[in-house]
This record gives structure tokens, C-alpha cells and sequence, in this order.
């Protein structure tokens, strides 16, 4: 039932996307315009707005694969956050269950968010500062209403599952690294 909900709302991000790439692609063109138009930048401030453009474009290309690699990676924050800090009740299983629904419903409310923005003509960035801001909160919500802790306690637990999923991306990055140098050294690349 969970993965039926996932998909719906992978579905709805998908049409988001759609919608916004379609109908509001001059909302998309330069959303980090760092430099003026009017004057003329140095060419890195010129390179560094063009690669983080280039960045936000490819990023939107893969959105549901983000979701979906996502969930397992914030539930092992939460799990850790959650286990390590006394709150035993949920297995790691449980754990994938609630991140599962708690990213679905997010990815409904906010997708359909970002569109009336977007229909608004509010900028992207004020959209998507908005909306990470309400998924944090939401998040947040969710986790009280499930493990019946303070807010202050889920909070915490939070932002500490964020430092864990930042960790296990960071630890990541770094493989991949060594293995794209390894395989530089030996010529197989």
C-alpha cells in the first residue's frame, strides 16, 4: 500500500515538473541569477551561475530517482537518530514504512505547491526555499504524531537524522572518488 502511495506521488511530481518545465520555462531559466545582466561580471561569477543553473536543470531531470534513493538513506538517519537515542519502538523496517509515507505525502503537498507558486509567478527560489522550509516542518509533525515525543525532543532527533544522511552522502562521495581514482590509475577509465 505504501509503495502504491510513493508512486502516485512520484506521478504527481512528475506532472509537477512537467507543468513547470511547459508552461513556466522562463521561471526556470535563471533561477540563481547571481550576476547582472546590466554589467559586465567576471567571467567566474559568469561560470559559477552557469554551472549551478546546469546543476538545478540536470537535478529536476532526475527528480523521482532522487526520491526514491533518498528514502532508504533517511530512513537509516532516522533509524540511527531514533535507536541511538533511546527510542527503540521502531525497527528499521518501520522505519523505510514512515519515511516512505512521509516523503509521498511531502512530494504531494509540495508539488502542488510549487505549481500554484509558479501559476502566482512567486520566483522558484522562494518556492523552493518555502517548500523545504514546510517539508522540515512537516517532517517534523509526522515523527511527533508517530513516536508521541516533545516537539523539542523530534526536533532534535531531526536534525540529527540530517546530519546522518549528510554523513552517509558524504562517506559516499568519498568512495566514489577513490574508485573513480583507482580506475584512473590502473587505465581502465
Amino acid at each position: 500500500m505504501c509503495f502504491s502511495f510513493f508512486a502516485i506521488a512520484l506521478t504527481i511530481a512528475g506532472i509537477q515538473f512537467f507543468l513547470i518545465k511547459t508552461f513556466y520555462v522562463e521561471q526556470l531559466e535563471n533561477p540563481f541569477q547571481l550576476t547582472d545582466p546590466n554589467i559586465d561580471n567576471s567571467e567566474f561569477a559568469k561560470n559559477y551561475e552557469k554551472a549551478i543553473n546546469d546543476m538545478m536543470t540536470g537535478g529536476n531531470n532526475f527528480q523521482s530517482i532522487i526520491y526514491i534513493l533518498m528514502v532508504p538513506f533517511s530512513a537509516i538517519g532516522t533509524w540511527i537518530a531514533y535507536y541511538y537515542t533511546g527510542l527503540k519502538r521502531f525497527n528499521f523496517t518501520e522505519h523505510i514504512i514512515i519515511n516512505l509515507y512521509y516523503t509521498a505525502q511531502t512530494i504531494i503537498i509540495l508539488s502542488l505547491f510549487t505549481v500554484l507558486c509558479a501559476m502566482l509567478g512567486a520566483p522558484l527560489t522562494i518556492a523552493a526555499t518555502l517548500v523545504t522550509i514546510l517539508g522540515f516542518i512537516y517532517q517534523c509533525y509526522a515523527f511527533k504524531k508517530v513516536t508521541e515525543e516533545t516537539y523539542i525532543e523530534t526536533f532534535a532527533k531531526i536534525i540529527l537524522s540530517y546530519i546522518i544522511v549528510g554523513l552517509q552522502v558524504l562517506i559516499l562521495l568519498i568512495l566514489f572518488a577513490i574508485v573513480i581514482l583507482l580506475l584512473k590509475a590502473t587505465n581502465i577509465i
